[in-house]
């Protein structure tokens, strides 16, 4: 009994021996096997600038064998490539997605694209005085600014070094300054860059000898000032707060600046400009407001005349203050135009330096607006069939007329040939964006495009309306109503050539 219960003991070891064994001997063939990490890009959100720097896009937990494409939702705004660099083209938003595929499986993540216009300042000037044309053998600076950047640095190149002779520059107040000698008559061109942005601006600089060298047609010039960007927290000094101000206007270190709050706005209820309304109404603080250089597009050079259009859309107004019928002779704006803007925007020497214009109206005669569904303009007669454009005008501050806004002398990609219908379909180059004061007084942009619509002088439909612009840059000659104020304002001069140089 004793023995059979030992050989029962030794069997039962035995068993457990092979057991283990067989344990320890399979896990030396087995593999730990974990979930596949999924690959996706490194950010979902990303600002770029127009003219900036691409930005390359990282995908994390990508294996080295993995299969990866890219695609944009609108290459309009900001392009990819097969290497996934993002391009910025234009201001708007995108959407970049990335498709990994490995390991037979496919993942995807996105990356939404923000595209930003930052407001470029730049300017020449000779003995304190802003100036356009350089003459040979005179010393001038070149200041270059972002003034939306709270940190900056620059850099900049020269494509000649005969032309001019760069003898000092310097950082200073946001502002990039290259003093420099005229050795010779010719061009050469500045370029800067803002390292943190990457975003690049090319300045030509011409060298004559006389004025009757220059054209400026399609460049951009500087006259007058008008207060465009709002200070920031962090550069609003007690200086500036406890300024004197006249009128809510005061000068503080050769500054000017407009303070104002939202009290002041007749059209608050835009929220382009981002209110915080519970800070608005309980505080009803100050919003101040600096005055810059205006930019200028040169929309014709003749004679020694120049006509100019603001670059941007500098504030926000009715055409007119009551619903009625109306002719641009007759408009508010074209008072206000010629009597409060004026006295704001240019000094006693720049009026005197402002020509008259013998403005004509002609009546609107065919009637059209830009239909999304087709994507194209499309006439238009459900409500009129086009107003009266009344007595001719002279002033010396106007706005386009619809037969200046389909003017192919006048714009980048417009053809002689073509009609008028096709003339008005959208164009990038009559695409207009706003300061940050014009989103203050009223103005309201496109969420992709950021651009805004702008008015024209021209009736549209009937004399109850008025002709502009949409913010993908068509005309529309079936138009906003004469006391709707959601069209921005970009006023029109003539000036003589020489005076851009006194």
């Amino acid at each position: 009994m004793i023995v059979s219960g030992l050989k029962s003991v030794v069997k039962t070891l035995l068993c457990i021996i092979l057991l283990v064994g067989v344990v320890i001997i399979g896990a030396e063939n087995f593999t730990t096997v974990s979930a596949e990490v999924k690959p996706t890009a490194s950010v979902t959100k990303k600002t770029l600038y127009v003219k900036g720097s691409p930005y390359t896009i990282k995908v994390n937990n990508a294996l080295a064998k993995a299969v990866i494409t890219y695609s944009s939702s609108n290459k309009a705004v900001a392009t990819v490539s097969k290497s996934g660099v993002v391009t910025p083209v234009k201001t708007g938003s995108t959407t970049v997605t990335v498709k990994v595929v490995q390991n037979g499986s496919t993942y995807n993540s996105c990356i939404d694209i923000n595209v930003k216009e930052m407001n470029i300042i730049n300017y020449i000037e000779h003995g304190n005085k802003k100036v356009t044309t350089c003459y040979n053998n005179e010393e001038y600076m070149y200041a270059f600014i972002i003034p939306d950047l709270n940190k900056y640095s620059y850099s900049y190149k020269l494509d000649k070094d005969d032309v001019i002779k760069v003898t000092d520059n310097w950082e200073e107040a946001g502002y990039l300054k290259i003093l420099f000698k005229t050795l010779k008559q010719g061009k050469v061109s500045i370029t800067v860059k803002e390292r943190t942005t990457g975003i690049t601006y090319k300045k030509v600089i011409n060298i004559v000898n006389s004025d009757e060298e220059i054209k400026y047609n399609g460049e951009i010039v500087y006259f007058g000032s008008y207060p465009q960007s709002e200070v920031d927290e962090e550069n609003l000094t007690d200086d500036i707060i406890n300024a004197d101000y006249n009128n809510n206007e005061a000068e503080v270190d050769g500054v000017k600046y407009l303070r104002l709050t939202y009290k002041d706005v007749y059209f608050e209820m835009n929220n382009s400009y981002q209110w915080d309304w519970d800070i608005e109404k309980n505080e009803v603080p100050y919003h101040y407001f600096k005055y810059e250089p205006i930019s200028w597009r040169v929309l014709s050079d003749s004679k020694g005349d120049l006509m100019l259009l603001s670059d941007r859309i500098l504030f926000c107004e009715n055409y007119n203050n009551s619903n009625e019928l109306v002719t641009w002779e007759k408009a508010n704006i074209r008072e206000e135009l010629n009597s409060s803007f004026f006295e704001m925007a240019f000094n006693d020497i720049e009026q005197d330096n402002i020509l008259i214009t013998s403005v004509k109206n002609e009546d609107t005669k065919l009637v059209f607006r830009y239909d999304s569904k087709k994507s194209k303009v499309v006439e238009e007669t459900s409500n009129g069939i086009g107003g009266k454009g009344g007595e001719a005008t002279k002033d010396k501050v106007f706005l386009l007329s619809l037969e200046d806004a389909l003017n192919p002398k006048y714009w980048i990609g417009i053809k002689e040939n073509l009609s008028i219908l096709q003339r008005a379909n959208p164009l990038p180059d009559r695409m207009a964006y706003c300061s940050t004061y014009a989103l203050f007084s009223g103005c309201i942009i496109n969420s992709k495009t950021l651009s805004s619509q702008w008015m024209l002088r021209s009736p549209a439909e009937n004399n109850y309306f008025v002709s502009g612009l949409t913010n993908n840059g068509a005309v529309s000659s079936y138009g906003a109503n004469v006391w709707t104020a959601y069209l921005g304002i970009r006023p029109a001069i003539r000036i003589k050539r020489s005076s851009l140089n006194n």
